[in-house]
């Protein structure tokens, strides 16, 4: 019986131009060609993302290099820290010279820290006096007072707490209120500049006689009480050596507020 037009026969459609087996081939294709398609721009999309992902490493990486390139550096772009310094006569009163070598005191005005300054002169402020650590301040000696007189000086106690009473006593620059300084403050005084100038990070204008080695500060080495930290006038950097090491001292005190925050 013959088929009707439009009806199946077989695989065939019986219509004009229809062939089941072209469309399946045709359907096929399409299928192909777009997921080749979507296909290359997902890898696209993919590839882009790779891309900025190693773009945004590229830049931190830079950043990071760049940071500790600024934090190793000396500074130039900054002022001397001298530049914040005024001379102190043995009355507390400024000088106005600053080359007038007759100072007994620096202040610092950016810290508003006033530092003692060493003279090669007999009594308590010779730079070749040396003195071991010492405090009967629980607080600051954490169980671990240190070592009384075990320096080496010309004055009664040859310690820091020693020497801090001794000074406090005198009435250095006019003032009974010295102490022994922090570790940042004492480091407040370096300026890495002048290493390859004159050998040591202190201006040695405001500053004469200071020794090439290391002096006190006031704070205990929490992990070994035994220890206290102390900071090398060659170089700026601090560390931790034992209490009964004798090293030198440089005092300091509270003259006005610093000019912002303490660096």
């Amino acid at each position: 019986m013959r088929a009707r037009s439009g009806s199946l026969s077989g695989s065939r459609l019986s219509g004009p131009g229809f062939d089941l087996g072209q469309v399946s081939a045709l359907r096929n294709r399409l299928l192909f060609a777009s997921a080749g398609r979507y296909g290359a721009g997902a890898g696209l999309a993919n590839e882009r993302v790779v891309e900025r992902k190693s773009v945004t490493r590229k830049i931190i990486l830079l950043g990071i290099v760049a940071w500790l390139l600024g934090a190793c550096s000396p500074g130039t772009d900054q002022p001397p820290v001298a530049d914040s310094w005024t001379k102190i006569d043995a009355d507390g009163q400024p000088l106005a010279d600053l080359s007038d070598q007759a100072h007994h005191c620096v202040l610092d005005e950016r810290t508003g820290l006033m530092w003692e300054v060493k003279r090669d002169e007999t009594g308590l402020h010779h730079p070749a006096h040396t003195f071991s650590w010492y405090s009967t301040d629980e607080q600051a000696h954490m169980t671990e007072p240190g070592l009384a007189d075990g320096g080496d000086c010309a004055l009664s106690r040859c310690d820091t707490e020693g020497f801090v009473e001794a000074v406090n006593e005198a009435g250095l620059c006019g003032f009974q209120d010295w102490y022994l300084p922090r570790r940042d403050e004492l480091m407040t005084l370096g300026d890495r500049r002048l290493i390859d100038e004159q050998g040591l990070v202190i201006d040695t204008g405001f500053f004469p006689h200071t020794i090439a080695g290391e002096y006190w500060t006031a704070e205990t080495f929490r992990l070994y009480p035994q220890s206290a930290w102390a900071v090398d006038a060659r170089n700026g950097l601090d560390r931790a050596d034992y209490k009964t090491e004798s090293k030198a001292v440089r005092l300091t005190r509270r003259h006005q507020p610093p000019i912002g925050e303490m660096p």
